[in-house]
């Protein structure tokens, strides 16, 4: 059964570094910069790199465009992020 605390859980820095590791991103922010953001943003990532990882196992998953917080790391350091890891 899932519980609120698995939900909040899946949503430490540390599972969502693991997360974006585990979908190729080039540009990982630290778990110190992952406990920044809030709820909303560590779930938007934690969903695009989950979908990012299961889509390149050839599975049919739709993968959501890059989440802004994100985006706007990415505008910041002038990071160029690969087209297959870019929302449909």
């Amino acid at each position: 059964m899932f519980r609120a605390s698995d939900e909040l859980s899946t949503l430490s820095p540390d599972s969502i570094h693991t997360w974006l590791l585990l979908s190729g991103y080039d540009a990982v922010p630290s778990e110190d910069v992952i406990a920044t953001w809030d709820w909303a943003d560590k779930r938007d990532v934690r969903e695009w790199a989950v979908r990012v990882h299961l889509a390149a196992s050839d599975n049919p998953v739709k993968v959501p465009d890059l989440p802004k917080v994100l985006t706007e790391m990415v505008a910041s350091q002038g990071i160029r992020i690969p087209q297959q890891q870019q929302g449909d």
